[in-house]
């Protein structure tokens, strides 16, 4: 461990002595940093005291005067180099200063949203959160600021595109700073997809042949199925078929005379999507349904009864 050696350092650089220490004394005057660890350094200035003690396996100790302001410095550094052997355990406490970083920072999202959500700073530092600043990028390493909140826990974005993956982390800011950034959390929005566009219709005997384009929008996700509904109104539609990722469906369940509403839907795995608009087909003469057939039938078995009846008489 380097600690006392990097104190020694800063204790012969030119003119430290004679900085102002009045702001030292209000950041660091109540800092404690403390191993587990025999053979462990301990900078103590608990009350105001300018007090630096190295504690080693022998219980032996060293002792130091500093300004406040040197004692500041220790502890920083201390804070960053300070390590620990055999898997020891430190303990830093910082009661004074910018708050510690939020916590458990997570995300969800669902269709054009992403919600995040965090726990405050486990240390406010010297005076109470008031805000937090959302970053936010396509990659951990292109991040940029989207602005600050107040002093709340959650966040949702709605600037986001369905099926592009976000990264955020977030600060916390109290008077005296901003807090080191939180652990980083993506997450990748989707939504059902738009509905298909450019319904058309012909016949063809009794036979609806239906086509339409692709969403311009799936989602995010891919288009598994269409669902082709059919009424007689518009107002009274229900699914005919569910078929897969085509666009053209040949209806043949339709009888000649009959006028029949169609639409269509798009589903992806968020579900189904919005409905296309509705189109009006009418079948008149492409056709004979089978009513018709069996009339047509009777009449003419009743035909060439009477004829095989009229013959027989004449002989």
């Amino acid at each position: 461990m380097q600690v006392f050696s990097v104190v020694e350092h800063i204790e012969n650089e030119p003119n430290i002595g004679q900085a102002s220490s009045s702001r030292a004394e209000h950041l660091w005057s109540r800092a404690v940093i403390r191993t587990r660890c025999p053979g462990s350094y301990c900078i103590d200035a608990q009350g105001g005291s300018d007090l630096i003690r190295s504690i080693n396996s022998t219980g032996g100790q060293r002792r130091r005067q500093g300004s406040s302001l040197l004692l500041g410095l220790c502890v920083l550094l201390t804070i960053v180099l300070l390590t620990t052997s055999g898997g020891c355990v430190s303990e830093t406490a910082l009661e004074e200063g910018i708050p510690s970083q939020p916590r458990d920072l997570i995300s969800s999202s669902g269709d054009e949203y992403v919600t995040l959500e965090w726990l405050s700073p486990e240390s406010q530092g010297g005076s109470p959160v008031y805000a937090y600043e959302i970053y936010r990028g396509l990659s951990p390493d292109q991040m940029a600021t989207m602005g600050t909140v107040g002093n709340v826990t959650s966040y949702n974005d709605n600037s986001v595109e369905n099926g592009v993956t976000y990264h955020y982390k977030v600060r916390a800011r109290n008077e005296q700073g901003w807090s080191n950034f939180s652990s980083l959390t993506n997450s990748t929005p989707y939504g059902t997809p738009d509905a298909p566009t450019g319904l058309q219709a012909s016949t063809s005997g009794n036979q609806v042949n239906l086509l339409w384009v692709a969403p311009s929008d799936d989602g995010g996700l891919p288009i598994q199925n269409y669902r082709v509904y059919r009424g007689p109104s518009a107002s009274q539609m229900s699914v005919l078929i569910t078929i897969g990722n085509v666009t053209n469906y040949s209806d043949g369940s339709v009888s000649d005379g009959n006028t029949y509403f169609y639409r269509i839907s798009a589903e992806n795995m968020e579900g189904e999507g919005q409905y296309s608009s509705t189109i009006e087909v009418t079948l008149s003469g492409g056709g004979i349904d089978l009513t018709t057939t069996i009339i047509v039938v009777a009449v003419v078995a009743i035909a060439i009864v009477l004829v095989a009846f009229f013959l027989m008489r004449r002989r």
